[in-house]
């Protein structure tokens, strides 16, 4: 308990570099798998320019959705909709709600103090695609930042560069919080004649001045982590591509990264979906059942992936 007595809630956020990587049908699988744990499960969708949670739980747009939130006051958690599911809430979008980039950013600060406000055992916020602030800020806030892509060099390049813009605004609002946005500046502009190579490199050129500082921001960005779930794979050697990425954000990036599983595209399910019912009723499939159930324990767990083979 909080010292409100508020149940300690844990955020979970879901993003990706762009769309067509299926992170929202990952992120509603993972919240019936919270749920069927017995665990209090919100999912938000805050997918502004294109939110469709509803619809794959087969609930009817009803009056109320985040349009309200934003335009009438209406507070956030008198948007909780029931889902069928037991334990699992929506919290509807609507396609005439305001633009991710079009949100105030008195707007942004509500809406995030009233997530952290909910009674749940977990939250999930499923993001849209892109790298706007406000999705950015949006994602920062989770406990739990999990991003969802496709085994293909167009997805792995946006996952990158989404990656370096969540990780570059983490380190712009730490060093705004100490009063060294400008300095750092200045010396990334001069990188080549201060001899700063990356991140780490600014800010060990920055300790001299700031030590304290400097070790705060180090401290911050050292449990900076985001947990990678690959979609749609087809063979063995996609799998690869998740483990790669792991390598490559810390060797670039300096970020810690968990590769957390993977999930199978199964072409039966596709062919045979409806979403004018809800969706789940279809996942009869278990390798798509078991993939997500691995991918969520994992997350659960605070663990990386264990090798399984793909199904043949």
């Amino acid at each position: 308990m909080g010292d409100n007595g508020k149940t300690h809630c844990s955020i979970w956020a879901v993003a990706g570099g762009k769309g067509g990587t299926g992170k929202t049908f990952v992120i509603n699988n993972i919240a019936i798998q919270l749920a069927a744990r017995d665990k209090r499960t919100i999912l938000v969708d805050a997918d502004f320019g294109g939110p469709n949670v509803h619809t794959y739980f087969g609930v009817k747009p009803g009056t109320l959705s985040l349009t309200d939130f934003f335009e009438k006051n209406v507070p956030l958690d008198a948007l909780i909709t029931p889902t069928g599911v037991d334990n699992l809430n929506i919290i509807p979008g609507n396609v005439n709600c305001l633009a991710s980039e079009g949100m105030k950013y008195a707007q942004k600060v509500k809406f995030l103090r009233h997530i952290q406000g909910l009674e749940a055992d977990y939250i999930l916020l499923d993001l849209g695609g892109g790298v706007s602030l406000n999705t950015i800020d949006t994602f920062l806030v989770a406990d739990k930042m999990i991003l969802v892509l496709a085994p293909e060099s167009t997805s792995i390049e946006n996952l990158y560069h989404f990656v370096k813009n969540i990780y570059f605004r983490k380190l712009k609002i730490l060093l705004g919080l100490h009063g060294l946005r400008h300095i750092a500046h200045e010396k990334w502009k001069e990188r080549k004649t201060n001899r700063v190579q990356d991140i780490r490199g600014l800010i060990e050129s920055l300790r001299e001045q700031e030590p304290e500082a400097c070790h705060l921001i180090s401290e911050e960005l050292s449990r900076f982590r985001v947990s990678l779930v690959l979609n749609q794979v087809r063979n063995e050697k996609q799998i690869s591509v998740g483990i790669s990425l792991r390598s490559i954000c810390a060797r670039y990036l300096g970020i810690e990264a968990d590769f957390v599983g993977y999930v199978e595209h199964d072409a039966m399910f596709w062919q045979n979906i409806n979403l004018e019912h809800p969706y789940m009723h279809f996942l009869k499939s278990s390798r798509l059942t078991e993939g997500v159930s691995r991918v969520t324990e994992n997350l659960i767990a605070g663990r990386s992936f264990r090798g399984v083979r793909v199904s043949a």
